[in-house]
């Protein structure tokens, strides 16, 4: 692969995971308290990703579950109240890796890795993070919709 092309698909895997940075001095990573990943070949459940990075409400949970892990009947149980569910996806069948960090200010940001590998469908990471001293994320107020 071309120096070019590795750099546009470093720069593609960033836009689509909506990652923003944020400098390590500046922040404290926060603790997964549950994560799930996998890869997904039918491109087009790729639209069930919210567009916001982020899950806040049971019912748009159950709806990416249903999508992403149809052979995991049960979805598992999220307390919304205190917790919120943080989504990374990255094309191709790629491992994806997402690094909350909590500034200061108390808004929310994440980093984000994947691996490069090209090919149809796209790979994701699922976690869950405690709500407590989130205000925002990635400057924007926290829609429960």
């Amino acid at each position: 692969m071309s120096r070019v092309a590795l750099r546009g698909s470093l720069v593609a895997v960033a836009v689509v995971l909506g990652v923003s940075l944020v400098r390590a001095d500046e922040s404290k990573q926060i603790p997964v308290l549950r994560k799930w990943d996998g890869k997904v070949k039918d491109e087009t459940l790729r639209k069930a990703s919210p567009t916001t990075g982020y899950i806040a409400n049971e019912k748009a949970f159950a709806k990416l579950w249903q999508a992403w892990r149809p052979d995991d009947k049960e979805v598992p149980k999220i307390d919304f109240e205190k917790e919120i569910v943080l989504v990374g996806v990255a094309p191709g069948p790629n491992d994806v890796k997402v690094i909350p960090q909590l500034n200061e200010q108390g808004d929310l940001h994440l980093l984000a890795r994947a691996s490069l590998v090209g090919g149809p469908g796209f790979g994701y990471e699922i976690i869950v993070v405690k709500r407590e001293g989130i205000k925002t994320i990635k400057g924007k107020a926290i829609v429960n919709e």
